[in-house]
């Protein structure tokens, strides 16, 4: 019988690839921009999932997976008697997802337009994408 995920890999891999299928669903992809667009704000979930046409249900469910793999964190506020969660984007998630970006960019030593070439060919059997290495400069 094989090991169990727990016995064959580190946590720190586990923890990636937690937050990587986490983020893999363009719904999640959206609320991640619009709460990084607040800029340090918090979102209620309606403002969260505004413009984005999915059943409530399934809204519940992409912004549960966020909140379970650390990229979202929740506040509950009361106003006037009632209650509701508000949702703020969890600032050292991020980081850790690109500490491990950073680290695959120095490991590998390619200028920007190496980089953008190589994520331009795994794109390119799914999408058509053009300017690559624009949206990638500094």
């Amino acid at each position: 019988m094989g090991a169990t995920k727990n016995e064959a890999y580190t946590q720190q891999q586990i923890m990636r690839a937690r937050f990587f299928k986490a983020i893999s669903h363009p719904a999640r992809i959206a609320a991640l921009e619009k709460l990084i667009a607040a800029a340090g704000q918090d979102l209620g979930f309606n403002e969260l999932f505004d413009g984005i046409e999915l059943a409530q249900s399934s809204k519940s469910r992409h912004l549960k997976q966020l909140v379970d793999a650390g990229f979202v964190k929740t506040k509950l506020a009361i106003r006037s008697n009632k209650s509701c969660l508000r949702y703020r984007i969890n600032k050292p998630a991020i980081e850790f997802i690109q500490g491990f970006l950073d680290l695959i960019y120095e490991t590998i030593d390619l200028d920007v337009n190496e980089k953008c070439a190589i994520i331009e060919g795994f794109f390119s059997g799914f999408q058509p994408t053009n300017g690559w290495p624009v949206s990638f400069q500094t």
